[in-house]
């Protein structure tokens, strides 16, 4: 944990709570009303006010796991420039979408970490089965409409979150508090990816219901560092 006096982590959190509620609030708002510079200007706040919230409240040591985040946390800020410049060039899209898909990659591997070694690979063939189940039902709407190059990479994509979905689900069983928010991260990730498909792949959704994808990805992005910040009193069990 940052070693800050009471008093000036109730100020830090107060402060950065106020600018992570301004970049919540004024991006959707430019998102909804098609104002990309204010739209812009606030999703690229987010993140760094989100890492900066963990930071001061980090409960654990400072060992891989944190260094993990930091670096999901960064990917995901860079993957926010490329696909917000994806309005001038389609490639900045598919690059964003890389690195989010290595961010989930992540997100796995920290799921990994926290589960019991023994354990790990025998549920992770247990579930290959659901799993895949749960990624041809995400894709069938886009199978017969889309380039193999899409459809590649939508099974990509879908994988990583189904795998990060599961191993976040027995992640839990390992008696971790706080463990139902990563789950419900991956959940709100599902949903907003599944809402970028149908607006990339399918037909382009009116501009309210495509806020929609931000507003997933904000909750998303939130509940998954919730979740992964140690407990206070469990701090010993992760270092």
């Amino acid at each position: 944990m940052l070693k800050l006096s009471p008093g000036k982590r109730k100020f830090a959190n107060g402060l950065l709570t106020l600018l992570y509620l301004a970049a919540f609030v004024l991006s959707m708002i430019g998102d909804i009303i098609d104002n990309w510079t204010l739209m812009g200007i606030f999703k690229m706040l987010f993140v760094p006010v989100l890492f900066l919230l963990v930071r001061i409240n980090w409960n654990g040591a400072m060992d891989d796991r944190y260094k993990f985040l930091k670096g999901a946390l960064l990917l995901a800020w860079v993957g926010d420039l490329f696909v917000f410049l994806c309005r001038f060039d389609l490639l900045y899209f598919t690059i964003g979408g890389i690195l989010f898909f290595v961010q989930h990659v992540i997100y796995i591997l920290l799921n990994l970490k926290d589960m019991a070694k023994d354990d790990s690979l025998r549920r992770i063939v247990y579930w290959g089965l659901p799993t895949m189940a749960y990624i041809a039902v995400l894709n069938l709407n886009f199978w017969l409409n889309i380039s193999l190059a899409n459809k590649l990479s939508c099974l990509a994509y879908s994988l990583a979150i189904g795998t990060g979905f599961y191993t976040a689900f027995y992640r839990s069983l390992e008696n971790r508090r706080k463990y139902w928010a990563c789950i419900l991260g991956f959940g709100f990730f599902t949903a907003s990816d599944m809402i970028i498909a149908v607006d990339r792949f399918a037909y382009r959704l009116p501009r309210v219901q495509s806020s929609l994808i931000l507003l997933t990805y904000y909750i998303a992005q939130t509940l998954i560092c919730y979740g992964y910040n140690p407990d206070k009193e469990a701090s010993a069990c992760y270092s």
